[in-house]
């Protein structure tokens, strides 16, 4: 029998509370005791106020054993530093080091590059140059030598195309000239054909970009480990100019870029680009600001952000890079980067069907009330089958163009499964920093709504119906492009903010009881 007198009622409810580990306030509502003003009633509430979010068990290599993997993993040991943003890098790296050769066939035949945008982020000090000098170096040497040898080719070109020229201002008759055009024009070709090979920029512009288009024939790669490369090439450091995303964007569609700007060298032509960034968490925070501008820039991102090491390194106990494992890296790497035909890969059907069912799996995520309804995750989420491709056709490369690989075109299941594996797990770390960082999420969300029962609760107004605290919150940025707010709302916010004892909620009545210490 429940208690009538107040003393009595008040051991009961808090007994009762006790024995079903809830919060007292949901009891006493339950028995028509008003608790919107009475802060006996409620527990004390249960704020997170963790700075940062991490997905704790992310593991990238999963005991792979192919060349890159198994050098990452010795490379980390040796630095101590997180392997799996290590490997992100390199296959971002491995990535950039295909992407002026090798090409995939996607959906009906169309073909797209192989180009990925990865970003890690770690503090200072915790061995990023060491990760990246590692992983460029040997790529960086092959380009070297084949700069060297065009730049011979396009040296003698270049010499002949002014002989050419210097005859065409002497040339008198109409079939002369014409036959001199004809030969001035086969030769810029000709020059053309040999690029200029620089195979990445690590604090590039827009338009140093496009420049570098030009001398490499329709690619450029960004490869970093500062922070500085994503803010320049983003356009963040114009002030209030406008930034120039377009290049960024189409180079990871594989679009066409047609530039024609007084001052500088132009390019017009499909461009593609990879970029690989391992720098500072404000890198991130670039990304994820730009994105929020609706340009589609950060969604085409892969990003990681592990917890760092610092502080529990032991440098005392050296561990030696595995040579075996290196050298076998850097043999893979430089067949890639010296691969001197096109490549265009396939997905074997049993492959193309596997990404087609993980797209549908996470299509239904992406709907009004979903767990990826905002526009920015949407985005994320809407690019599923192009990383998945992407990142399988450079985990097959890499098994491929190993030292007995067999330099198969054919992309297999085994190779997409990890792919999705990996995709599936960068996707919640995406999610995780977008969250942490204020620009979207579960998190983000809640926040926001807490501000807005603090305000309530501050005028002392602790009841309140459901569609008031809606119109009052959907034209907050954290709620903006979300449908189906009211939904969201009953079967996500408010069940989660009664579990934190910010509210009880009477879903039968619409009604929100704001926990009064809020205004406190």
């Amino acid at each position: 029998m429940i208690p009538t007198d107040e003393m009595g009622l008040q051991e009961y409810i808090f007994r009762k509370a006790h024995d079903e580990d809830i919060n007292p306030a949901i009891v006493a509502h339950s028995l028509g005791v008003p608790v919107g003003n009475r802060a006996l009633w409620w527990s004390p509430l249960d704020d997170d106020d963790t700075e940062d979010v991490y997905v704790d068990n992310i593991d990238l290599l999963a005991g792979a054993q192919d060349v890159l993997s198994l050098f990452v993993d010795s490379l980390s040991r040796s630095i101590q530093f997180p392997r799996s943003t290590a490997f992100l890098h390199g296959l971002g790296v491995m990535s950039a080091a295909m992407v002026e050769k090798f090409f995939y066939e996607s959906h009906g035949g169309q073909v797209d590059t192989v180009a990925l945008y990865t970003v890690g982020a770690q503090p200072p000090s915790t061995g990023k140059s060491s990760v990246d000098r590692y992983l460029t170096g040997p790529i960086f040497e092959s380009y070297a030598e084949k700069r060297k040898e065009s730049e011979i080719q396009r040296s003698a070109l270049a010499a002949k195309l002014a002989l050419l020229k210097g005859e065409l201002k002497k040339a008198k008759g109409d079939f002369e000239i014409a036959s001199l055009v004809r030969e001035i024009r086969e030769v810029e070709e000709d020059i053309e054909s040999h690029p200029a090979y620089v195979w990445s920029v690590n604090d590039p512009t827009p338009e140093g970009c496009e420049k570098v288009l030009a001398g490499n024939g329709g690619f450029f790669n960004v490869i970093s480990d500062e922070s500085s490369a994503v803010k320049v090439i983003l356009g963040c450091v114009y002030g209030d100019k406008s930034s120039n995303n377009g290049i960024f964007l189409r180079a990871w569609d594989y679009g066409y870029l047609s530039v024609a700007r007084s001052g500088r060298d132009g390019y017009v032509g499909r461009v593609r680009g990879a970029m690989a960034v391992l720098a500072q968490d404000a890198s991130v925070n670039t990304i994820l600001e730009v994105g929020r501008e609706g340009e589609g820039v950060s969604e085409r991102f892969l990003i990681i952000r592990e917890r760092n090491l610092l502080g529990s390194r032991d440098h005392t106990n050296y561990v030696p890079i595995d040579k075996r494992a290196q050298e076998e890296y850097e043999a893979m790497a430089q067949r890639v980067a010296e691969e001197t035909e096109t490549i265009v890969l396939k997905m074997s059907p049993e492959a193309e069907n596997l990404i087609r069912a993980v797209k549908q799996e996470q299509e239904p995520m992406m709907a009004d009330g979903g767990r990826y309804n905002s526009p920015m995750l949407r985005g994320v989420v809407g690019k599923n089958d192009r990383q998945i491709s992407r990142i399988a056709c450079v985990l097959h490369v890499i098994d491929n163009w190993s030292r007995n690989g067999k330099k198969s075109t054919e992309v297999g299941t085994a190779h997409v499964l990890r792919a999705v594996q990996i995709f599936n797990q960068l996707l919640q770390t995406y999610v995780a920093a977008a969250d942490s960082k204020g620009f979207t999420g579960i998190r983000t969300e809640l926040d926001s709504l807490i501000e807005s029962l603090k305000r309530y609760a501050g005028k002392k107004k602790n009841i309140i119906d459901l569609r008031t605290l809606r119109d009052n919150i959907k034209n907050k940025p954290a709620f903006s492009g979300i449908e189906g707010l009211t939904v969201k709302m009953r079967e996500e916010y408010l069940p989660k903010l009664q579990s934190t004892a910010h509210i009880v909620w009477d879903s039968n009545n619409s009604k929100i009881y704001i926990n009064p210490r809020l205004g406190e």
